[in-house]
């Protein structure tokens, strides 16, 4: 099996300059240098790009919180990003779903992700979802589902080809990514956030770094144990519902009618364990469900090529411009 290297992230903080004085003049004082280098390095921090002000290419449209649902007597709210360029046929949908442990993070994180795929044809959306404490599960999982009705409701509006739709999610967005893979309607996890007449599973998954069996994830010595826990409202593990566990896990819903799945994740992954990618892999297998598992060696708890390997994922089950 072909192994992929993580993508290393650098960050280069700025230098503080020491002002000087006119030519003639005293040098500045320390205390004077000191105020400058910082009042520099702040005007750096302000004008590195935030995740916020991101803007689409021109060849991407972008329309912010639109509201998909309700979730806990709030709005739920989405970013869609949509090519410009007019096309024939109804377009293949995705909804990317960010991270964050299931207790921060926000839609914003991922819009650049979802005008990527915009620019390669598909119609992306970046959700928002509840998150804990006040959002134990199944509120997220509810959320999520919410939102691939609301595509499927709106999908004549934005020229979705409503039998076409992904999820991709990072983390815990990877755990809700899975869960709208391989939970059925029976399941009583559908919410009541709206769009009811619509199905809310998709037609493929990209799940990168994702929890995949809570009790095991709480009882692990992963960074992200902690969060297993809260996800599903418990203090600790004497405390926590392992029947509730079961149904906040992908591993324990997978069956023969779940559509292609593609996993990554890597193998020195100390937040969400790497064995839980296997499980996830074992499980899909084992129901002869279509799996493609990119294992990332050495990887850390990151997205690294996760991204190139969906587009070329999605470029088979799902492609967004089809030959004629």
């Amino acid at each position: 099996m072909k192994m992929t290297g993580k993508l290393l992230i650098a960050l280069a903080a700025p230098s503080a300059l020491l002002a000087l004085s006119a030519a003639g003049a005293d040098r500045a004082s320390p205390r004077d240098a000191e105020r400058g280098g910082a009042k520099d390095a702040a005007k750096a921090r302000d004008a590195k790009p935030r995740r916020e002000d991101f803007r689409p290419p021109d060849t991407v449209e972008m329309k912010v919180d639109l509201v998909y649902g309700k979730g806990g007597g709030q709005d739920l709210k989405l970013d869609l990003l949509l090519p410009k360029e007019q096309a024939k046929d109804s377009r293949p949908a995705i909804l990317v779903i960010h991270g964050g442990g299931w207790v921060s993070g926000d839609k914003v994180d991922f819009r650049a992700l979802a005008s990527r795929f915009a620019e390669k044809g598909y119609v992306a959306a970046s959700i928002n979802y509840r998150l804990t404490p006040d959002g134990v599960f199944p509120s997220c999982v509810e959320d999520a589902k919410c939102s691939v009705r609301w595509m499927r409701a709106n999908a004549k509006e934005y020229g979705v080809d409503p039998d076409r739709i992904a999820a991709y999610g990072f983390s815990a967005g990877g755990h809700l990514a899975a869960m709208l893979g391989t939970v059925d309607k029976d399941a009583s996890l559908e919410g009541n956030g709206g769009h009811e007449a619509f199905s809310s599973k998709v037609n493929a998954v990209v799940a990168v770094a994702a929890p995949t069996d809570i009790a095991a994830l709480a009882q692990s010595a992963g960074k992200g144990a902690r969060n297993g826990l809260l996800l599903v409202g418990a203090r600790d593990l004497k405390t926590a519902d392992r029947k509730r566990m079961e149904q906040a896990s992908p591993v324990f819903h997978v069956d023969a009618k779940d559509p292609p799945f593609l996993v990554c994740h890597g193998t020195a992954d100390e937040t969400v364990p790497y064995a839980q990618a296997e499980a996830l892999w074992t499980k899909l297998k084992e129901a002869r469900v279509p799996v493609e598992f990119q294992p990332v060696a050495n990887g850390s708890h990151a997205q690294g090529k996760a991204q190139e390997l969906a587009e070329a994922f999605l470029e088979v089950h799902m492609p967004a411009r089809r030959a004629r």
